[in-house]
């Protein structure tokens, strides 16, 4: 059992609560507590969210993923999409 898995489980946290407070998907809190790679802005916002409903810090450490590198395409929203003139 990670760490993590065993905060939640001694603090009796649950995880969908935990990731509506927390601000992620639920996957992110499942991959947290199965050791699985997260991002570092996602373990913050996982620390700040158990020490709000627990009163007690997580102390231990998350498996984080690594920096992406800068290879993938930057998206658009779709308001900002050019307008194609249909013909």
């Amino acid at each position: 059992m990670h760490p993590f898995e065993a905060y939640l489980k001694h603090y009796q946290l649950n995880g969908l609560t935990l990731s509506i407070i927390a601000e992620v998907r639920y996957l992110t809190v499942y991959n947290a507590m199965k050791g699985i790679p997260i991002t570092p802005e996602h373990a913050q916002q996982l620390r700040h969210a158990v020490f709000h409903m627990s009163g007690v810090p997580f102390t231990g450490a998350f498996v984080l993923a690594e920096p992406e590198p800068m290879n993938q395409l930057p998206t658009i929203p779709i308001k900002k999409l050019p307008k194609q003139k249909h013909m």
